[in-house]
This record gives C-alpha cells, structure tokens and sequence, in this order.
C-alpha cells in the first residue's frame, strides 16, 4: 500500500516528536544509583544509620560502629558519613588530612591482597613499612608507602606527585574494615602517629 508523501511526512514529524520527548524526559531523571541500596541514599540524608549488605555500620558524629567494632571521634577531629557504599564514613584530622572508611563485610580479599593492591598504586615505590598488631585481640595491619603515586580515589590527583599513603585493615568479628588516607609525604608524617592510634582504637563496645 502506497501512502501519500504527506501521510508520511506527517508520519515521520510525530516520530521525531516522540523521540524527541522521550529523550528530554530521560534526561530530566538522574540515572539510577543501582549500585547504592535505597537505605542508603535515604539514611545518608538523615546522617545516621547506613544499613548495607554485608551488615550495618552506624554512623555518627561521635564515633563508627560497624562489624562488632566501635571507634571514637578524637578532640578536634571531624566524622561524617558518606552516604556511598562500600565507603561508609570520612575522617577529618585536624590537620585536614581525610581518612577514609570502607566496610566490605568479609569480602574485599585477603589482607595480603590489598596490601599488594595499595602499594602498586605506586610507581615506583621510595619508602614503605607494614606494621601488624592484635590490640585489644583485634588483628590490625597498617601499611605505609611513599612514592609516585598512579592510583586514584577521587581524593588526589593520580598524577604521578610524590605521596604517601597509609593503608589499614582491622578485622572485625563481622567482618574487615578499611581505612585510606593519601597525603603529601611532610603533612601526613606530622600526624601518622595519631592516625595509627585512632586505626587502632577499634574495639568491641562495652554492654551495658
């Protein structure tokens, strides 16, 4: 069946025009966050509990509870939630610096494995220490390195700048926890000392 040249124009202008809306009103929406649960999305705007899929990390502005370990917020130091998984809270230092926080559950790989991860973050690597600890009987592994640096989180520039970094894992009766914090080398030597003490005040809440 042949239609006339108008009853195709006419045809074509109300295709045009439909795929046209479709595409306006697709770009109105922001695209989903399928990645990120709902709850989420939703605690992170009340600043609080952030339930995820492998547990439940509170958050507050006193301190981080999350796989059966709860760390303080030291003086002068700010904590805030983040809002994003796996990353559940920030830490600022009084020194601006940012730590950080990840909660994988029991997943994310072996100690071993982001100890390797981290440090090829660096290229090459001029300085580097891995300490391990079981204060309080919780097994702590910090590593430390320094060099150029090629990796990248989004909180510096992965431009080959010398930095250090300081990576840890606490392993939790629920799970591990980790912790970043990337710096330039002068300004992250002043505090490592801090920033190791607090890594490690991770311990079990006491019942009441």
């Amino acid at each position: 069946m042949n239609l006339p040249k108008t009853s195709l124009t006419c045809c074509g202008c109300i295709g045009l025009f439909l795929l046209v809306s479709c595409r306006r009103e697709s770009e109105s929406v922001p695209p989903l966050q399928s990645s990120i649960p709902a709850v989420i999305q939703k605690s992170a705007l009340l600043g609080g509990t952030m339930t995820t899929d492998t547990g439940s990390a509170v958050v507050t502005a006193d301190s981080i509870r999350v796989h059966g370990l709860v760390w303080t917020v030291p003086k002068g130091w700010t904590l805030s939630p983040t809002g994003t998984h796996p990353r559940i809270a920030q830490m600022r230092t009084p020194g601006k610096l940012e730590i950080l926080v990840f909660s994988l559950g029991r997943g994310g790989g072996s100690v071993a494995a982001n100890l390797q991860r981290w440090r090829s973050q660096f290229q090459p690597v001029t300085d580097s220490a891995i300490e391990w600890d079981t204060t309080g009987g919780v097994a702590q592994t910090i590593g430390r390195w320094t060099g150029s640096y090629r990796g990248g989180d989004g909180s510096v520039a992965a431009d080959g700048s010398r930095q250090t970094m300081v990576g840890a894992v606490v392993e939790g009766p629920g799970g591990r926890v980790f912790f970043k914090v990337v710096a330039e080398p002068r300004r992250l030597r002043t505090e490592r000392e801090s920033i190791y003490l607090w890594i490690r005040s991770g311990k079990a809440p006491v019942k009441s």
